[in-house]
């Protein structure tokens, strides 16, 4: 070959894939051809759904989690029946949340005068606060009962918290307890004007005390009686307040006797 001569090359097909073609068998480089031109078709609304997801799925998470949660509150709302009176019992003796349940228990039948709030129910609520004077806490702390000074000056303090709520007017208290409020003038007098006014009746002397034996857990030495209308809660409502007062006339008797 002279040089400065033109080379010239011919492509020479590959022997193995002629006979590979001629055997029906498709050649490598068709099979590697085949798979760098297929193509994937996706629907266009999955293509929107999977960018909606990547770019919000934490948004949506949340508010199915917020959903959830706010329909079973709802849920136990609308199946919740709620007290329509409540009665505050406070002094220096304890009872068990069972006999708390079975002496609220038997208030509205007989002595309430009715569905107060129309919620197809009559259920009288219960705040029992066990307290004790400073005199018996200090004897208590004494006699070995270490730290009750401490948690009895916590239970009084709720318990003076939860009388300025106006939650209730309606009270089965302690002599002490009775004689505290008696001599703030917080108590409304049940019967009687002035000098003769009857502020409180004692448990034992009461119709309530008679006729229902689950008021025997508490001590017949104990005053039922009536706070005055507070300017909050319910007392602040004239209907309820008068309900209140017709409910504490009847659970002492003062109905009867009028009768």
């Amino acid at each position: 070959m002279r040089p400065g001569a033109n080379i010239r090359l011919r492509c020479v097909p590959c022997p193995v894939n002629k006979e590979r073609e001629r055997c029906g068998v498709p050649s490598q480089s068709n099979t590697e051809k085949g798979k760098d031109d297929s193509i994937e078709i996706k629907s266009p609304f999955l293509s929107k759904l999977d960018n909606f997801w990547y770019y919000h799925k934490w948004k949506v998470i949340i508010g199915i989690f917020l959903l959830v949660t706010f329909g079973v509150l709802i849920a136990q709302s609308i199946g919740k029946t709620e007290p329509d009176l409540m009665i505050l019992i406070a002094g220096n003796d304890q009872v068990s949340v069972p006999e708390q349940q079975e002496l609220a228990g038997v208030i509205p039948e007989r002595y309430m005068p009715g569905d107060l709030n129309k919620d197809g129910e009559s259920l009288m609520g219960m705040r029992f606060y066990s307290i004790l004077s400073e005199e018996e806490a200090k004897r208590a702390e004494t006699d070995g009962n270490v730290g009750i000074t401490t948690l009895n000056v916590k239970n009084v303090t709720e318990y003076r918290d939860y009388l300025t709520t106006g939650d209730t007017a309606i009270c089965i208290l302690s002599e002490y307890w009775y004689l505290d409020l008696l001599s703030y003038e917080r108590l409304q007098p049940l019967s009687g004007e002035g000098e003769s006014a009857v502020f409180g009746v004692r448990l034992s002397d009461t119709a309530l005390y008679r006729e229902q034996e689950a008021a025997g857990v508490l001590p017949g030495d104990w005053y039922v009686c009536l706070l005055k209308p507070y300017v909050f809660g319910n007392t602040g409502n004239k209907k309820t307040y008068a309900a209140m007062q017709q409910t504490v006339l009847a659970m002492v008797g003062v109905q009867d006797e009028k009768d």
